[in-house]
């Protein structure tokens, strides 16, 4: 998954074979094209918490940053959408 997400280094690593996601080899997609996709399209999820979520910033506000940054969503109407995503899986804000 690292590999897919472009998140180990390119030299010193030898990929073969295929991983498509909607149509594109991501195997053999540029840095950049990669780097647009990731977060608005592709995402991992770490499962260890602490490297995940900032333990001293309120959960809404980490949400609020991501769906600034990946989805364009500025002030109340991010805030709004990041309280119903934490509403809906049972967060409180």
């Amino acid at each position: 998954s690292l590999a897919l997400m472009g998140l180990l280094p390119r030299k010193g690593v030898r990929i073969g074979g295929r991983a498509e996601f909607d149509g594109q080899n991501l195997l053999t997609m540029s840095e950049r094209k990669l780097r647009d996709m990731r977060g608005s399209q592709l995402a991992m999820i770490f499962q260890d918490p602490l490297s995940s979520l900032n333990p001293v910033v309120p959960i809404g506000i980490q949400v609020t940053e991501i769906l600034e940054r990946h989805r364009g969503l500025k002030g109340e109407k991010a805030r709004k959408e990041a309280a119903s995503l934490l509403d809906r899986v049972g967060i409180p804000d």
